[in-house]
């Protein structure tokens, strides 16, 4: 030990075993986790939902469904059930269409329906009630409102414009039924998509009014319409989610207010985090015998130089730095816990929060590695850190003179 070298306390005892090191820093992980959960749970996380941006992202994500959907009202792609307290399913909505497809088949041969108490279909209730696409919502879209809104107005699909055919369109690209054996143009006035074969009508209303047991033809046929017109409703939603102004004004404005609630969100964690850290490695230390961590204490562990000094300054902050690091992957515990995980993959701007994580894991694992391998059992912080951790309850001879070598800067 050279003159202006202060031996350290624990020079004379016996490096820490693996197992105790792993143990030491494994708490003091965890250690620095619970603090940045109960940190975050009871200071910060109370303070940032107080803020009004937070609120207003709260807000934003409880409305925007009904809001994105009640923008989308116009196109008729989304519809209220009667009461207007509720959207109708697209089942339901496919089930209208279905019928309607068989009543005006039934209408159009005047032939009495099982539907309708043995009568003819009322025209009200087939495609013949023309009273703006009144059975019709797909064809209101498709034909007449794409036409009259600006961000809507192409026809374009599969590099052929179908602006002069737009019920071609309708039928081949859109229902995709191009290739389907269901339709029959019987009648001028109504496009092929709203007249069915006779024969397949018959099938379809005796599974409609009786089930599948009357007619399993009827079933199937049911199942091949209702899966093109849901493929349809979708195709045509997607559309409408991706080009349509009031739509994209709602997302615009919720991502706005969601953004603004994550930061404040992410920001609250990260300082819970740095809180928690000085606590854990800083403040905790100042109560137990020559500043351990209250980890190394419970392990009865200590730290010196390589040189057998005692901890130094620089040898604090260079094992603290690369701690800081190797702990950050701990936010993820409090994020889960707090059932805030998607903060961890929420695009802030460019940047994501796990990428730092898997890097934080990446160092843990290596520092593991390192530790297992390495002559003093040293992970990533006691090597860049110059520190050696000792077992307090073994002791051992004086460290050998060439370990005692000092860098040559010093």
């Amino acid at each position: 030990m050279t003159a202006n070298r202060v031996e350290s306390p624990y020079f004379h005892n016996k490096d820490a075993s693996r197992g105790k090191v792993f143990l030491t820093n494994f708490a003091d992980y965890l250690i620095t986790a619970l603090l940045t959960f109960f940190l975050f749970i009871a200071v910060a996380y109370p303070i940032v939902s107080a803020l009004p941006s937070t609120e207003e992202g709260y807000t934003a994500l409880k409305n925007v469904a009904d809001q994105s959907s009640e923008s989308l009202l116009p196109t008729r792609l989304k519809e209220k059930k009667a009461d207007g307290d509720a959207y109708r399913s697209n089942e339901e909505r496919a089930k209208d269409y279905i019928v309607c497809l068989a009543k005006t088949s039934y209408f159009d041969r005047e032939k009495a329906s099982p539907l309708d108490d043995g009568a003819i279909p009322s025209q009200e209730d087939t495609f013949w009630n023309n009273a703006d696409y009144a059975h019709d919502p797909l064809g209101y879209y498709f034909i007449a409102f794409k036409e009259k809104e600006e961000s809507l107005n192409f026809y374009t699909y599969g590099g052929t414009d179908y602006r002069n055919e737009k019920e071609t369109g309708l039928y081949q690209v859109i229902f995709a039924y191009e290739n389907a054996d269901d339709f029959q143009k019987a009648k001028e006035g109504l496009p092929l998509y709203q007249q069915l074969k006779p024969e397949t009508a018959d099938d379809l209303m005796d599974f409609l009014a009786y089930g599948s047991g009357a007619s399993s033809a009827g079933s199937s046929i049911y199942d091949r319409l209702e899966s093109h017109y849901l493929n349809a409703l979708e195709t045509l939603l997607g559309e409408a989610e991706e080009h349509y102004s009031p739509y994209l004004t709602v997302i615009k404005n919720f991502n706005a207010a969601y953004s603004r609630m994550m930061r404040n969100i992410f920001v609250g964690m990260l300082l819970s985090y740095v809180a928690a850290f000085l606590i854990a490695e800083g403040v905790l230390p100042l109560f137990f015998h020559n500043h351990r961590t209250l980890a190394a204490w419970m392990m009865h562990v200590g730290y010196s130089r390589l040189d057998g000094a005692t901890m130094e300054g620089r040898n604090a902050l260079a094992k603290g730095f690369f701690r800081f690091l190797l702990y950050f992957s701990g936010i993820t515990l409090s994020l889960v816990f707090s059932k805030l995980w998607n903060v961890l993959v929420y695009d802030f701007g460019g940047f994501s929060l796990y990428p730092f994580i898997f890097l934080s894991l990446a160092l843990d694992l290596f520092s593991l590695i390192l530790m297992l391998a390495s002559k003093h059992h040293q992970g990533i912080s006691e090597l860049f850190g110059e520190v050696v951790a000792k077992d307090i309850d073994q002791k051992e001879g004086p460290v050998p003179q060439e370990t005692e070598k000092e860098p040559s800067h010093e």
